[in-house]
């Protein structure tokens, strides 16, 4: 219970600020989402190079969706495309992500500071 006390209490203190966190929250929110978007690109590359029948239907849905022709070597070039774009992406991301987290905490440290010296 003291946890949670405390937890209200600091939220509390943002003020006008509380906006930002929601939004933050968002980002990480989108941020799982293209882990699990990435970790779910890799059984089907997997799949291909070992040449198991674990992602067939996944391949079959991404050979339909994406029109690309049924052959071994342009799924795996197409889904290994794929895997980099979405960790490249997936890596800006999270740079861009933990760079808004730094500014608001640094801002939220400076606001404090200047509420407790001039109160």
């Amino acid at each position: 219970m003291n946890l949670l006390k405390l937890f209200r209490t600091q939220y509390d203190l943002l003020d006008s600020e509380k906006v930002k966190l929601k939004f933050m929250l968002f980002l990480f929110v989108l941020l799982s989402m293209m882990d699990l978007l990435s970790l779910g690109l890799v059984l089907p590359l997997a799949s291909l190079v070992v040449d198991l029948d674990v992602g067939s239907e996944l391949t079959t849905y991404i050979n339909i969706f994406f029109e690309i022709p049924d052959q071994k070597a342009d799924m795996l070039i197409f889904i290994g495309w794929s895997l980099l774009a979405v960790f490249t992406l997936k890596a800006i991301a999270a740079i861009l992500i933990n760079r808004v987290i730094i500014r608001f905490a640094e801002w939220q440290q400076y606001r404090m500071r200047n509420t407790l010296l001039f109160a």
